[in-house]
């Protein structure tokens, strides 16, 4: 989510002539990407939470924002092969927020 607002920020100040303001939100926005594609995407998806020191948890819950909300949020696209294959995951059993029952199935929150 901080990705994409910065660089709607970045788009505004630019328009305010706002230069190196524009530019910084930027650079912050590629900044927090790189670290989402270096540290936060875990056996081919994206993983919940990363800690900086090489753990990372893996799970979903039912709120924005999150995993599955990713789209939704314009970080990626429903065809990313990482964001489907995070889909996949958080819809299954192996997520820890993920319930079925006779009345239905899906993810909640904890």
């Amino acid at each position: 989510m901080a990705v994409v607002e910065l660089k709607h920020v970045a788009q505004i100040l630019s328009k305010l002539q706002a230069g190196s303001a524009a530019t910084a939100a930027l650079v912050l926005a590629q900044d927090i990407d790189q670290g989402i594609q270096e540290y936060a995407v875990v056996n081919g998806r994206y993983a919940y939470e990363v800690d900086g020191y090489g753990s990372t948890y893996s799970m979903d819950d039912a709120n924005i924002p999150s995993l599955l909300s990713l789209p939704y949020l314009g970080y990626t696209t429903k065809t990313d092969p990482v964001y489907a294959a995070t889909r996949g995951y958080v819809l299954s059993p192996a997520n820890p927020y993920f319930f079925s029952g006779t009345a239905g199935k899906g993810i909640g929150g904890g």
